[in-house]
């Protein structure tokens, strides 16, 4: 997962790359190349008045480099009053040039200030795979860091980027020709819109020859300063098959999504942070949200704890669920800094030890970061982690490690729910539970108790508990568990506390004259109250003396007035979040009977037309980790919702969708049977 920055060079005040021994820019002037070639080669300004009506133009780019492009783009898309109503834009690089050469860079172009200083305040210049960067209401950029060819196959075939202008501004063909074949051309014309355009300051044959052959009408235009020749091109025939190897059967997109003539309206159930963070990124778009939540405001039960911990779920392998826990703290930590001027957000830094989870085994850190760079995650040695809090941690804590995260810290839930929820488009109707669900000609009903049914086209439910009411979803393989966090008043002796320091306990700096300590966990079994199988009063002391004994000074926390914090969460069995379509269990199990028989059973398409419930869709079981995993869950769902590209692989999305636990449950019968 980690990834190599860029190696520069000056030359005679032109920008190289040491790796590629080629210039980033044109030597007569790179401001204005890129609008010549890019701006105005594709006719961006003019398309843009004439598609003002439509919901979204996207423009892919290979070769980020500077990312001078981009910033063009953003400014003239500000300066157009006529517009489509977004603008994707979506970039491919392989080595990312550092934030510190960037302000190098930047500095040099004073026209381009604005935007640039935008920009820098949330790249990210590490870390493979794709980083969303909400740019503002109307600009979102998707980077993906690592091979273009690659990282185009990531996305899942029926997400295309359907892009209606590509930039080629990679490297030279002598000197990198990965990025001019006509393997990843044939990629780029299945990823684009019709009518799509393109254009790129080569003009050699074997990229015209590759560009021809992918389906492109290309022209041979004048280049730019002492550039000879460029080329553009329109498509002319589109790609049909898919390049991609993700397409499992079980998730096609034509299952579930609803017809784009439908209203733009969304209804959705849970008001905590799955549900406010999906109701923002559709707000976002441009659809009317509606929130239904049972309690009597919002951010409750488990996104009700006052502090709450950001940092990444680590797992000690390269795997594609390791990556969605990866950007999920990435994004989250952009995501909370924007969030109204970023008054709930603390970057405080987190130290996380060895014994920072409920297994009695404690983590091996030093394989867990291996896999992650340092400016996510550093190896600390013991006595720097001891030192490290403001107060002194017994060093025999931190003597089987500890991993700090120096862009971690905690959000002020009060803050947060304050903020969260007030778009323009977003309605929150407190004090509404849903009790029935059912769709009736394309359209969900909402049924409550005591108020008139609410319908909808797209219902998203990001309430675990509503989920297991509703006939359709019942079968869900969820767990309740029970956690107590304890608010403690500061005292003279703890305020000194700097960073969170997670272990058996977590440990919160003071807010407002107290600190949380979270959190003892309990799975419930049976129907028995909650109150009749918990202490609160003793599970109160016992958070506190755990958390006492991770320091050398004595008695750090005050052991009276404690209040404790409990809720209820209900998780999934394997303790991934479910994040996508709601599956259709009955049918499913049907459809793909098979592969009890043989897991490696190929499908044909029809078989999947009754796999989902079309316009439904799921956002729950976030669990501890939901700081971190609930925005971006939240712009996965409006990804799905409104047809944009998705920000993770398909190989992600069927990791987190319902669906895996029906295909698991299949395979595993192929298993048993065959013991």
């Amino acid at each position: 997962m980690k990834i190599s920055n860029a190696k520069l060079s000056w030359f005679k005040n032109h920008l190289s790359s040491a790796t590629f021994n080629d210039i980033y820019h044109s030597s007569s002037g790179a401001l204005e190349e890129s609008l010549y070639l890019f701006i105005q080669g594709n006719k961006l300004v003019e398309r843009w008045s004439v598609a003002h009506e439509s919901d979204r133009f996207s423009i892919a780019e290979i070769g980020f480099g500077s990312g001078l492009n981009f910033l063009l783009t953003f400014k003239a898309w500000k300066e157009q009053a006529q517009k489509p109503g977004r603008l994707f834009y979506t970039a491919f690089e392989k080595y990312p040039i550092t934030k510190t050469d960037l302000i190098t860079i930047y500095k040099k172009w004073p026209h381009l200030s604005k935007e640039s200083d935008t920009f820098l305040k949330i790249y990210p210049d590490h870390t493979a795979g794709c980083h969303r960067l909400l740019i503002d209401t109307s600009i979102t950029l998707d980077l993906h860091f690592g091979c273009a060819s690659e990282s185009i196959d990531h996305i899942k075939a029926g997400f295309q980027l359907k892009t209606n202008s590509w930039f080629l501004d990679g490297f030279s063909p002598d000197k990198n020709p990965d990025l001019w074949t006509l393997e990843l051309f044939k990629k780029l014309a299945f990823h684009s819109a019709p009518g799509c355009t393109l254009s790129t300051y080569t003009a050699a044959g074997a990229v015209a020859r590759n560009l021809k052959a992918a389906g492109f009408r290309i022209k041979k235009i004048n280049g730019y300063g002492k550039k000879r020749h460029s080329i553009i091109g329109i498509l002319e025939k589109a790609q049909s098959n898919s390049p991609s190897s993700n397409n499992r059967p079980w998730l096609n997109i034509e299952t579930f999504q609803t017809r784009s003539s439908e209203p733009k309206k969304a209804v959705i159930i849970g008001a905590g942070l799955a549900g406010g963070t999906t109701a923002l990124a559709l707000a976002r778009r441009g659809w009317t949200v509606t929130v239904l939540e049972a309690a009597d405001a919002v951010l409750q039960g488990a996104s009700g704890i006052d502090q709450l911990a950001l940092h990444c779920r680590l797992i000690s392998e390269n795997s594609c669920l390791a990556l969605f826990f990866l950007h999920s703290y990435l994004f989250s930590q952009r995501y909370y800094s924007l969030l109204n001027n970023g008054t709930a957000w603390n970057q405080t830094g987190l130290l996380q030890l060895a014994n920072a989870t409920n297994k009695k085994k404690t983590s091996d850190l030093t394989k867990v970061s291996d896999f992650y760079d340092t400016r996510v995650v550093r190896l600390m040695d013991p006595k720097v982690a001891a030192s490290l809090a403001g107060l002194n941690l017994l060093e025999t804590i931190t003597d089987n490690g500890s991993l700090y995260f120096p862009e971690g810290g905690w959000i002020d839930s009060a803050k947060l729910s304050k903020n969260l929820l007030t778009h323009p488009n977003i309605t929150v109707r407190l004090n509404h539970s849903v009790n029935q669900l059912t769709r009736e000609n394309d359209i969900w009903r909402l049924g409550s108790d005591c108020k008139n049914p609410i319908s909808s086209p797209v219902v998203i439910v990001a309430s675990s508990f509503a989920a297991k009411k509703f006939e359709c979803l019942k079968t869900l393989p969820l767990q309740e568990i029970y956690g107590q966090a304890t608010k403690v008043p500061i005292s003279k002796a703890s305020k000194g506390l700097s960073k969170v320091i997670c272990g058996e306990r977590s440990i919160f700096p003071q807010n407002d004259e107290h600190h949380t300590v979270s959190a003892s966990y309990f799975r419930l079994d049976g129907e028995k109250c909650i109150s009749d199988l918990i202490d609160a009063r003793r599970v109160n002391q016992e958070n506190i003396s755990r958390a006492s004994s991770m320091f050398q000074e004595e008695e750090i926390f005050q052991t009276e007035k404690l209040h404790a914090l409990s809720a209820v969460r209900s998780a999934p069995i394997d303790f991934i979040p479910i994040i996508g379509p709601a599956p259709n269990f009955t049918e499913m199990n049907a459809n793909y009977l098979n592969l009890t028989r043989n897991k490696k059973t190929k499908f044909e398409k029809t078989q999947s037309k009754s796999d989902y419930h079309k316009g439904l869709y799921l956002s729950i079981g976030h669990g501890s980790h939901g700081a971190a995993t609930c925005p971006l869950g939240g712009e996965i769902i409006a990804s799905l919702v409104t047809q944009d590209p998705l920000p993770i692989s398909g190989k992600t999305l069927d990791e987190l969708s319902a669906s895996r636990f029906i295909i698991r449950d299949l395979q595993k019968q192929k298993k048993m049977a065959s013991n």
